[in-house]
């Protein structure tokens, strides 16, 4: 008896799902998948399909020049150096980033939570606080 796992994703490269099972009792899945060779372990959240090849997300390194401000509707926190595109998602709201960089602003006073969960790129999230 034979180990086999399949590695499905959708058209993105998202890896939707990992199917681990013996040969004689697996049958192959539908939709888009990649039998994955190897001990290696493959998470949605750490891997991504990139021509048909089992590939890891890399670290963002976007970053804030501050995580604080105003909330008057004028003062802004940037985000820099984001992949381009990306969506910024601010408290479940998509926001589409095309040239790399994203201002936040707030009317009102609270912690805001930013997030970024682009397909290349490990997931990462942030809080940024209005005063």
């Amino acid at each position: 008896m034979s180990a086999i796992t399949y590695v499905l994703y959708d058209v993105d490269g998202t890896v939707t799902g990992v199917l681990s099972g013996s040969t004689e009792t697996m049958d192959e899945p539908t939709g888009a998948f990649i039998e994955h060779v190897g001990s290696d372990i493959i998470r949605p959240r750490t891997h991504y399909i990139l021509a048909g090849v089992v590939t890891p997300r890399a670290a963002l390194t976007a970053t804030w020049d501050t995580q604080v401000v105003v909330a008057d509707g004028i003062a802004v926190a940037t985000l820099a150096t984001l992949p381009i595109s990306c969506t910024v998602v601010v408290d479940g709201t998509p926001v589409v980033v095309n040239d790399g960089s994203f201002e936040f602003s707030a009317d009102a006073p609270g912690d805001y939570t930013i997030s970024i969960d682009e397909v290349t790129y490990l997931a990462q999230e942030w809080i940024v606080e209005a005063t």
